[in-house]
C-alpha cells in the first residue's frame, strides 16, 4: 500500500526525518507515535504530496509517487486527509462539504452519482438526515464525522489523519474514536494516522512506530511496544513510570526495591529500574518499608503517592495506580514489592 524506503527531509538546515523506512498495508491502521517535533507530521506531509524527500523513495501500490527526482502532486495520489480542525467550510452545508472531495477527483462521476456516494457516506458515518445543515450547528464529533465522510467519499486508498481527536474532549473522544475505528475497518480503508497520545495510539492501531528526533525508536504492534520496550523511551511513552536508578551487581541490579535479574547480555555498571504505575504492589506486611503520602481518585483508578527511606535523609518517592477506591490513608505504613511483569532494566548512557 503505502511505503517509505530510506526517506530523509530537512527544512533548509534543519533535519526533520532521517532514514526514515515504514510500511501501511491494506486495510491496516499504522500510527506514528513520538512528542512534539519528533517527525510525526513531516511523514504525513511527504505521504500526501505536499513535502519531496531529499533522499529514499516514496511508493503507493507499488508506484513511486516521490523520490529526489520523481514526484507525483498530490491531487493524484488519491489519498483522503483528516486534520486535527476538521478543516471544513463553514459557509457550505454537510453535503457540499462531503461534494467537494469528489469534485474535481474523480470526474467519471455523473452528479447523480457523486450525490448517491454523498447519501451512502452520510448514513455510514450515522449523519443521514443532517445533509443540509452548516458545520457550526453540530456537535464536534458530528463535525469529526463529516471530515472522515468527506475523506471517505472518494474511495480513497489510504486516509492521512493528524491529531484527529485533538479538539474533542476526553469522554467524546473515546466515543469517536471507537465509532470511526470500526468504519475505517468496515470499509477496509488503510490509515497512517499521527498522534502523541499512546493510549490513543493503541486503541486503534494494528502496528504503531515510536519516532524520536525524526528516527524510529520501535516499531510493531501495541502489545509488542508495551510489553518488550527496546529502550527507557519507548517504555516512559506507554504509561506513567517509576523509575529507579540502581547498580549491576554479578547479574544483579542493586535497588532500594529489591535485586532483579539482569537481562543476559546487558552490560555497563549502572541501570535504570522502570516500573510501571500498576507494576507497584502496596499490601499490609509485617515489615513495611514505605509511607502512603497522599491517594488520589482518578475514576477507574486510584493514583497513590508514596516515600520509602533509602538512606539518612533520602527518600524515594514513588507513584503507584491501583483499580477503583482505595481505604489507603496518609500517613500509613505498608509493604511495598513489584510485579516482574511490569519491570524494564536498561543500561543508561
Amino acid at each position: 500500500m503505502l511505503t517509505f524506503q530510506d526517506v530523509s527531509h530537512t527544512y533548509g538546515e534543519t533535519p526533520s526525518v532521517k532514514d526514515i523506512s515504514i510500511q501501511i498495508r491494506k486495510g491496516e491502521v499504522v500510527s506514528l507515535l513520538g512528542p512534539s517535533g519528533c517527525g510525526k507530521s513531516t511523514i504525513l506531509r511527504l505521504a500526501s504530496g505536499l513535502e519531496q524527500p531529499d533522499t529514499g523513495t516514496i511508493m503507493l501500490d507499488g508506484r513511486v509517487v516521490a523520490s529526489s527526482d520523481n514526484f507525483v502532486p498530490p491531487e493524484e495520489r488519491g489519498i483522503g486527509l483528516v486534520f486535527q480542525d476538521y478543516a471544513l467550510f463553514p459557509h457550505m452545508t454537510v453535503r457540499r462539504n462531503i461534494l467537494f472531495g469528489l469534485e474535481g477527483r474523480d470526474n467519471r462521476m455523473s452528479r447523480e452519482e457523486k450525490e448517491t456516494r454523498v447519501n451512502d457516506v452520510l448514513e455510514y458515518v450515522d449523519l443521514a438526515g443532517l445533509g443540509e445543515i452548516l458545520p457550526d450547528e453540530l456537535s464536534g464529533g458530528q463535525q469529526q464525522r463529516v471530515a472522515l465522510a468527506r475523506a471517505l467519499a472518494p474511495e480513497p486508498r489510504l486516509i492521512l489523519m493528524d491529531e484527529p481527536y485533538a479538539g474533542l474532549d476526553s469522554r467524546l473522544r473515546e466515543r469517536i474514536r471507537d465509532d470511526m475505528l470500526h468504519i475505517l475497518k468496515e470499509t477496509g480503508t488503510a490509515v497512517l494516522m499521527v498522534t502523541h497520545d499512546s493510549e490513543e495510539a493503541m486503541f486503534m492501531s494494528d502496528r504503531i512506530y515510536v519516532m524520536r528526533s525524526g528516527r524510529i525508536e520501535q516499531a510493531g504492534r501495541p502489545i509488542d511496544l508495551y510489553c518488550r520496550p527496546h529502550n527507557a523511551f519507548v517504555a516512559e511513552f506507554f504509561g506513567e513510570v517509576n523509575r529507579v536508578e540502581g547498580v549491576i551487581e554479578k547479574g544483579n541490579l542493586l535497588t532500594p526495591l529489591g535485586n532483579f535479574d539482569v537481562p543476559e547480555g546487558t552490560t555497563g555498571h549502572n541501570a535504570s529500574l522502570i516500573i510501571r504505575h500498576e507494576g507497584l504492589v502496596i499490601g499490609n506486611g509485617e515489615e513495611p518499608n514505605a509511607e502512603v503520602m497522599e491517594t488520589r481518585l482518578l475514576g477507574r483508578y486510584s493514583l497513590v503517592h508514596l516515600s520509602m527511606p533509602v538512606s539518612e535523609g533520602e527518600d524515594l518517592h514513588l507513584h503507584a495506580r491501583v483499580p477503583g477506591l482505595n481505604m489507603l490513608s496518609p500517613g500509613q505504613k505498608v509493604k511495598l514489592s513489584v510485579d516482574p511483569s511490569q519491570v524494564f532494566i536498561f543500561t543508561q548512557g
